[in-house]
């Protein structure tokens, strides 16, 4: 059975399509924006994202883009723009397959498959998210890859809440007051810094994203499964 994550914020085309996948014998979930993928991805496996351009507050460019990169999916663009300009962003930025809509549910389903099972020629059968590591008693977060970097206390205690609420949003102040600084002006920016910082710090190390994404206004929230040792 293939996993499926559809990103589409019109709930109508979202359910037409889960409904379509679901019978055609794969695995569905559908979400509505890019915090809800983020969340199920830190949760769950899947195999292949169906990810629309145009969605709220973020560019469906950008996600499939975070998804190439940093996760073990396949994914397909799903957008009403049709320019050959259009179609070379969208593999630009990861794409495995740039399908215009309306996509037909019947080509969609033949796509999945196809993708699927190029991935399993690959040698990639397992088609999900690979576990980050964080390892508590020598302070170093491991990548999927195996690479590893050493964080500082604040760094670990940064990391180590988002894992402890997994699937959930956490909170500027409460990052604020597990890090100690000061409530008040300035505060945003020092935790912004700070998750900036390690952001390249595991670039650097790691060769990959951190896999932490900016909630605007609310706080942060894993992207990726990480277990706790």
């Amino acid at each position: 059975m293939i996993r499926v994550i559809i990103v589409e914020d019109d709930i109508e085309l979202r359910d037409s399509l889960a409904d379509y996948l679901a019978m055609a014998g794969h695995e569905v979930t559908g979400v509505g924006s890019a915090i809800e993928l983020y969340q199920a991805i830190a949760l769950a496996r899947y195999d292949i994202a169906l990810v629309d351009v145009n969605l709220p507050h973020h560019n469906g460019l950008s996600i499939a883009a975070y998804l190439s990169q940093s996760t073990g999916l396949s994914v397909i663009v799903m957008t009403v723009r049709d320019t050959i300009e259009d179609r070379v962003a969208g593999y630009e930025a990861g794409a495995d397959l740039y399908m215009v809509k309306p996509v037909a549910c019947e080509e969609l389903h033949a796509a999945i498959v196809t993708l699927h099972r190029r991935r399993l020629r690959g040698g990639d059968p397992s088609g999900g998210i690979d576990f980050w590591t964080l390892e508590r008693t020598s302070f170093r977060l491991v990548a999927p890859g195996g690479a590893g970097v050493e964080l500082t206390r604040g760094e670990m205690r940064f990391i180590e809440r988002l894992a402890l609420k997994q699937g959930s949003i956490v909170t500027r102040g409460e990052l604020n007051r597990l890090m100690g600084y000061d409530i008040g002006d300035g505060d945003s920016r020092a935790l912004n810094a700070a998750v900036s910082r390690l952001r390249l710090k595991v670039h650097g190390a790691c060769s990959t994203t951190l896999p932490v994404q900016t909630v605007q206004g609310e706080g942060y929230v894993l992207s990726a499964r990480l277990q706790l040792i």
